[in-house]
């Protein structure tokens, strides 16, 4: 299945007594993700655990586990503290769309680990389950999605539900969980997994239990001035570009390019009509 220790992760339960929140990545992995999205995938998903080892807290406390639907349904990364989680292979785009069984799987292994951390004594936050798809399923999804939105209305996970591109099925992602889909335009899964480590973040230092508020998953930016800023500010631009989207608390701070120089970096991008939320 994978080459994560099981006895390591109940041992730490006994030896890490943090309170834990289990976060499921349920990620289309089918051969309409081939090239492109699947590789931004990948780069967004190891970002998302890099940033949360990067935080003292969260690295201890949030458990990852990725669940993928392709050519078969997979669990990629058993719930593992992300600080244990060092070599995630890279997905790879085949087969069909099995979305209904890759979210039973997923809701089987949250219940399995809520009995862990209750067995170990370890208190623990809402769950989260994060489902991403760029296309309909291609299986009999509509008792897995009742089952989850079930759970979701009970409060006993929080459900993200996000379409890639615009032949997203956003009706049918819907279903699976008591807030509306999102669309993801433009690949901009970096933006996205990095709103989800910040949240992950500020849910793992609340108190387990209480409710949390979260950043906007919204990123507006509008058409700027002609010109560029700083030292090439002569040479006409129809968008201002930027360096940088990130969240900061309840805003969306853009940070503007000031050299020609940072044209060439990778975090840079122009602002046109695709690439406008």
């Amino acid at each position: 299945m994978n080459g994560f220790d099981l006895a390591l992760l109940k041992n730490d339960l006994i030896e890490n007594p943090t309170a834990r929140c289990a976060c499921a990545l349920v990620l289309d992995a089918s051969s309409s993700m081939d090239g492109a999205p699947i590789n931004e995938l990948n780069a967004g998903v190891a970002q998302f655990i890099n940033e949360l080892r990067g935080d003292d807290f969260a690295s201890y406390a949030v458990e990852v586990g990725i669940f993928t639907f392709g050519n078969d349904v997979r669990e990629a990364v058993p719930f593992t503290p992300a600080y244990q989680i060092r070599d995630c292979a890279p997905l790879r785009a085949m087969g069909g769309t099995p979305m209904g069984e890759a979210v039973e799987l997923a809701i089987e292994r949250l219940a399995q680990r809520k009995a862990d951390y209750k067995k170990a004594g370890v208190s623990y936050y809402q769950p989260w389950l994060v489902l991403m798809s760029d296309g309909a399923p291609t299986d009999d999804w509509q008792a897995a999605a009742k089952r989850l939105r079930k759970l979701a209305e009970e409060r006993k996970v929080t459900v993200l539900a996000v379409g890639i591109g615009e032949g997203a099925a956003l009706e049918i992602l819907g279903q699976f969980s008591t807030r509306p889909a999102k669309l993801l335009p433009g690949m901009k899964f970096r933006e996205f997994f990095q709103w989800l480590s910040q949240s992950m973040e500020r849910v793992s230092q609340s108190t387990p239990g209480t409710g949390v508020s979260l950043a906007s998953t919204d990123i507006h930016v509008c058409e700027q001035a002609a010109l560029m800023f700083g030292s090439d500010r002569r040479e006409p631009k129809p968008y201002r570009p930027v360096v940088r989207i990130r969240n900061d608390n309840s805003r969306v701070v853009v940070l503007p390019c000031t050299t020609k120089d940072q044209i060439g970096s990778p975090d840079f991008f122009e602002l046109n009509d695709e690439r406008v939320m």
